[in-house]
């Protein structure tokens, strides 16, 4: 039987009411890249927290500051797929390939 993958983010960051979740993929080379879904959390008029995907104006600067997280995080990780759990982080001198 073959062997199911994971489909785990890759890593998560959150920054005030912002959450990035960080998604590897590979390619149909092998070739790994990365996609990052961004999303809001809310109260709705219930008081129950939501999560939407549409930003206001003043979250851009927030939006902007994780984005630089994720970025610099990802350009820390070494080229090679890891063999351990490929959500922790490892410090390289190379950045991944986009």
């Amino acid at each position: 039987m073959a062997e199911k993958k994971s489909n785990k983010p890759y890593m998560k960051f959150k920054v005030g009411g912002l959450n990035a979740t960080v998604w590897r993929n590979k390619s149909e080379k092998g070739n790994a890249y990365y996609s990052i879904n961004l999303t809001c959390s809310y109260k709705d008029k219930d008081g129950e927290w939501q999560e939407g995907d549409s930003l206001a104006v003043a979250h851009l600067p927030v939006a902007a500051r994780l984005c630089n997280k994720i970025f610099d995080a990802l350009t820390a990780q070494v080229e090679e797929e890891p063999e351990e759990d490929p959500r922790e982080v490892r410090k390289s001198s190379a950045g991944p390939k986009y």
